[in-house]
């Protein structure tokens, strides 16, 4: 797995979190971070979250549960020999989402980010006037950007480009480790080559998107595909980010499909150690 992903989500409904939450049992500190968010769902995905990521340091690394995980000052996770990137979203129905990408640690450091696709927007108004309030928010994206975003013919394909270029940022955020709140993300320029992954249809993966920051190119390759979950209907745009430092010459991981993992198959896993 040297220059490979390990890439998969997961999906849970809200009945199933007093369960996955008693998985994590192994580490009270896990359970109690869990158990912080009151909202039922939101705390279905954090704890899919954390999930995912004993599930890739096990598969990956052959760690086992017990051993602790530090994080970055920003969250990001921090484990020797690893490098990992989750997102969690809701779907249009009542489940719950979380995208997880990893490998081991050759260098390359990953973001990976989830958006719904047709998204709906908590305006009160019309979406022209949404995405209006949208452009006026200079944090909200560059003049290049909403060039691009602008160009679109309607606005459903604008809101649906506005929430690509914005999960191309937060997959850049994670993979620095930054985040929002330590690197503003109207550093951060984007320049796309091809329609919109919802736009191509089918399987098609993109790897053409650049960005820049502050200005300066970067050595980074960036996924862009569409995730169709049967099940509940829905469809989500992926970004995955992958990013070096500049005087690095290493190849980035290649493109490998994304898959469904089921919990019983990343619970499993995750307990089949001997402690």
């Amino acid at each position: 797995m040297s220059n490979s992903l390990l890439r998969f989500y997961l999906l849970a409904q809200k009945s199933m979190r007093p369960v996955l939450l008693s998985s994590l049992s192994f580490s009270k500190q896990e359970q109690q971070y869990c158990a912080e968010i009151s909202e039922e769902n939101a705390q279905l995905r954090r704890i899919l979250g954390r999930l995912s990521l004993y599930y890739s340091r096990k598969v990956i690394l052959g760690s086992r549960k017990s051993e602790s995980v530090k994080f970055g000052e920003n969250g990001k996770p921090i484990v020797d020999g690893l490098n990992i990137s989750i997102s969690h979203a809701a779907t249009l129905g009542e489940m719950q989402l979380c995208v997880c990408t990893a490998s081991k640690d050759i260098g390359a450091e990953y973001g990976i980010d989830v958006a719904l696709r047709d998204k709906p927007i908590s305006w009160k108004s019309s979406p022209e006037a949404f995405i209006s309030k949208l452009r006026m928010n200079k944090s909200m994206g560059t003049p290049n950007e909403w060039d691009q975003i602008m160009a679109k013919n309607t606005v459903r394909e604008q809101l649906n480009e506005f929430y690509r270029f914005w999960a191309v940022k937060e997959s850049v955020l994670k993979a620095t480790g930054a985040g929002a709140s330590a690197m503003r993300p109207s550093r951060i320029d984007i320049f796309t080559e091809m329609e919109h992954p919802f736009e191509l249809g089918g399987d098609v993966h993109l790897e053409d998107t650049s960005f820049l920051i502050d200005g300066e190119a970067q050595n980074a390759r960036v996924f862009e595909e569409c995730l169709t979950v049967g099940n509940c209907n829905t469809s989500f745009y992926l970004a995955e980010t992958s990013l070096r430092k500049n005087d690095d010459p290493r190849a980035h991981p290649e493109y490998s499909p994304i898959s469904h993992l089921s919990l019983q198959n990343l619970l499993d896993e995750i307990h089949s150690d001997a402690d």
